[in-house]
């Protein structure tokens, strides 16, 4: 009977090594947690994330020299890329793990890869059509969800 209960604690033991490491390897095939996890945060949060967006917009300026060559021949005019290591970004930008940022004169966005935190976008922009409007918006699962609103004088 011992033998018995030895060799199925082995294989248990083997089993949970197998798994951890695989998820180790390979933590895109766990779901989103992060972005799920930032999808549930307080609008406090979300103001923080904002203001931290607007910190890099007043302190990162674009302007019209500035171009980002992406892969391809695609170009994206008056935009800069930040690397999300900068260490001059603000702390919860930091925390975010972005594998780089993407700088406009109104909006910034940040790119979570998969093998960071589950892969996906935060978006802080200007309203197209209400200029006094800024909405913080997310995209984890195909859908742009807006988290965060304000509305300035």
């Amino acid at each position: 009977m011992k033998t018995y209960s030895k060799i199925g604690l082995v294989f248990i033991i083997v089993i949970f090594v197998l798994v951890g490491f695989v998820l180790w390897e390979f933590p895109f095939l766990l779901p989103p947690f992060q972005y799920l996890r930032f999808m549930h945060r307080d609008a406090n949060y979300y103001a923080e994330v904002a203001h931290a967006c607007d910190f890099i917009l007043q302190h990162r300026p674009v302007t019209s020299n500035d171009v980002v060559r992406l892969p391809g021949t695609r170009t994206l005019p008056f935009r800069l890329k930040i690397p999300g290591n900068d260490p001059a970004l603000p702390k919860i930008i930091r925390r975010l793990n972005p594998d780089f940022l993407l700088v406009g004169t109104n909006h910034v966005s940040l790119f979570i890869p998969p093998e960071k935190m589950g892969g996906f976008g935060v978006i802080w922009t200007q309203d197209e059509l209400q200029t006094n409007r800024w909405i913080l918006q997310a995209d984890g699962d195909g859908m742009l969800k807006a988290v965060y609103t304000e509305v300035r004088n």
